[in-house]
């Protein structure tokens, strides 16, 4: 009964929670080659359980050596698509403004890429559940520059094809379907962070290989040396296809987007547990959150022959 009368006297109050509380919250990942891209929305307040929300009558600018070189004042579902293409070793810095909140700011560059010198291969296939499945283990081998801070991520994509008869397997041919990033698998001691889907955590297998959509690590370790990286490449076989390519990416990103996808990490395995103290997310975003972030790719295709 005492429990009872307490409950009953809890009273639900409903409050909107100000503006200015808030913050713009700016993410953008560029590389060389593409017009970049910004999503703008708002942060949340620690007691808001409404989510957040995309805003799109934000005013964003991009600068370069303090010269205005983009702007678009209009966005869709929190979008602006700047008709602006960055360029290698030139840091840029970006402006964002809304209406009811302070202007957030940030800067970053793309690094200069780091080449692969070959990726080696042996093809694996194995029967599961009455299918053929493909996997590839690789050793992508690269050098690192010396004497300077270098931060990488592995990535993999792959697209099916179908080839003419009378043309050779890499002309003229044909794409099925959409090239799609596929999960990796290493269990290479150099790493220090993934990220899988649009998440990111830990899954790691008996084998002590993890699985994700890319990996993360830094040159601490292999400063101005060789290294190669090991990773197996999971995917299964497409029976239409006559040509399989898969595109191995070295990215070269920043110290920023590394530290971003490190902190996110722990901050999504301690979230699991009530008990844990919360971890802080990073940002490079000054006066709002988020993350403004650059990188470059040096990509090694591969190209086989599905077996019939």
């Amino acid at each position: 009964m005492l429990a009872f009368l307490l409950y009953s006297c809890v009273k639900v109050l409903d409050f909107e929670i100000p503006d200015d509380e808030k913050k713009i919250v700016i993410n953008s990942l560029f590389s060389e080659g593409d017009t970049l891209s910004v999503y703008v929305n708002k942060s949340l307040h620690v007691l808001d359980r409404r989510g957040s929300k995309f805003i799109n009558n934000a005013q964003v600018k991009l600068y370069y050596d303090e010269d205005l070189v983009a702007e678009i004042v209009e966005g869709k579902n929190g979008y602006y698509n700047l008709n602006f293409v960055p360029e290698i070793g030139k840091e840029y810095m970006i402006e964002v403004s809304v209406p009811g909140l302070k202007t957030a700011t940030a800067k970053s560059m793309i690094p200069e890429p780091v080449q692969i010198d070959k990726v080696d291969t042996v093809l694996i296939s194995s029967n599961y559940m009455y299918h053929w499945l493909d996997a590839l283990q690789c050793e992508i081998n690269f050098s690192d520059p010396p004497d300077q801070d270098n931060y990488y991520e592995v990535v993999c994509n792959i697209s099916y094809f179908t080839v003419s008869e009378t043309d050779s397997l890499i002309n003229d041919t044909i794409i099925i379907g959409n090239t799609e990033t596929v999960p990796i698998g290493s269990n290479d001691p150099i790493i220090e962070g993934w990220i899988t889907g649009e998440n990111y955590f830990s899954n790691t297998s008996d084998d002590g290989y993890i699985t994700a959509n890319s990996f993360l690590f830094s040159d601490k370790v292999i400063d101005g040396k060789r290294y190669n990286f090991k990773m197996r490449i999971g995917f299964g076989i497409d029976y239409f296809a006559d040509l399989v390519k898969v595109d191995v990416e070295l990215r070269s990103i920043t110290k920023d987007f590394f530290l971003y996808v490190e902190l996110l990490n722990n901050h999504l395995d301690v979230k699991k547990d009530p008990l844990t103290e919360p971890a802080q997310a990073y940002s490079n975003v000054e006066d709002g959150l988020g993350i403004f972030s650059g990188y470059s790719t040096s990509v090694y295709s591969i190209l086989y022959e599905p077996e019939e």
